[in-house]
């Protein structure tokens, strides 16, 4: 369900769902933020059997595997603006390759599209990921923000003396972690990590339409609390721009509405997340991911998933095992991403 702005809500703010995915974001299975997990080698089982069917004889040097949401940023910007949002924001994973595609496309846009990408990034010596969003930044930035991941200290040092938004995403969702030994504390953030990662961002994502509303109204109390600046976004894979949104008061352009909120104007609005949109998300990962599945070569060149490219792989029975290979991996990975939750879930219960 797509909440749209009040009437007052429009006459009196800008509205902007600044955490939305399109067909540009690569969301990863298998890259070197990855750890050893018996799910990672598990996928990297499959894609050894997918190469042994293709006729690859050269053991694979890159693991990197990803699928890619199925809606383009031309049709999630529609939506935005027609569910009541004066601007559009795409924070693709490690891509800025949407909002480039749509400006490409349609330059008349450029006023009303906020330049943002979402970077995956880690603490040295941490067994799990981060996400960071980056606001108003240029291909420049991205290009050398890539290259600084591997430390989200430098990272997001280098991006706010650039002068871009950074923003702390979900921060009780890290991303994959080692959900079998989630005991290791370098597996699970420790409130220090917490803290580093929250001063260190200029502003806080204090409602994620994919998380739950306690964490959500948790998060906004300590942003309250501590006067941090607050942003809001639907972090749909699934098509459902202005689900959630930031709210600031009333702009004319995307840089007046950025500067609102790095000065702490902005309020959030709109759903928070449930066990239900995850099963949306989930749901969606055989009929939507498993059509657009990628792997990076050696040479670092990305291609679909495609037995015929290697040119022995041919016939029916490939194809349905090509079919069905396509759906297992998307579906695996959101199950296990389900379990990983609820079994986290369970031990902060048990927490003192």
């Amino acid at each position: 369900m797509i909440i749209i702005p009040t009437e007052e809500e429009v006459k009196e703010y800008s509205a902007c769902d600044m955490h939305l995915h399109s067909s540009g974001s690569k969301e990863y299975l298998i890259n070197d933020k990855n750890f050893n997990t018996w799910y990672v080698n598990a996928v990297k089982q499959l894609v050894k059997f997918i190469d042994w069917m293709g006729g690859k004889k050269k053991e694979r040097k890159a693991w990197e595997l990803y699928f890619r949401p199925g809606f383009e940023p031309e049709e999630l910007f529609k939506t935005a603006m027609r569910v009541g949002m004066d601007f559009f924001c795409l924070t693709d994973h490690d891509s800025i390759e949407g909002w480039v595609k749509l400006l490409d496309k349609h330059p008349e846009l450029e006023e009303r599209v906020i330049t943002s990408t979402e970077f995956t990034t880690k603490i040295p010596d941490r067994k799990y990921s981060v996400h960071i969003d980056a606001h108003g930044i240029n291909e420049h930035q991205f290009e050398e923000g890539k290259r600084l991941t591997g430390n989200v200290v430098e990272l997001v040092d280098y991006l706010n003396n650039e002068g871009v938004i950074t923003c702390f995403n979900h921060p009780y969702i890290p991303e994959w972690q080692d959900i079998e030994n989630l005991n290791d504390p370098k597996a699970r953030m420790s409130q220090e990590d917490f803290e580093l990662l929250y001063n260190i961002c200029q502003v806080v994502q204090t409602r994620n339409g994919t998380c739950e509303k306690r964490y959500n109204l948790h998060l906004e109390r300590i942003a309250e609390k501590t006067g941090k600046p607050q942003v809001g976004g639907s972090d749909s894979h699934i098509g459902g721009a202005g689900r959630t949104f930031t709210l600031v008061p009333r702009v004319k352009t995307k840089e007046e509405f950025l500067q609102a909120v790095r000065d702490g104007k902005s309020i959030v609005g709109g759903k928070h997340g449930s066990i239900a949109v995850a099963e949306q998300h989930i749901r969606a990962y055989p009929r939507t991911y498993g059509k657009r599945l990628y792997f990076t070569d050696e040479e670092h060149q990305d291609h679909l998933l495609d037995f015929n490219r290697y040119g022995k792989a041919k016939g029916e029975v490939f194809r349905i095992i090509e079919g069905f290979i396509r759906m297992a991996i998307p579906m695996f990975a959101g199950y296990l991403a389900a379990g990983g939750y609820n079994k986290m879930n369970k031990m902060r219960k048990k927490a003192p």
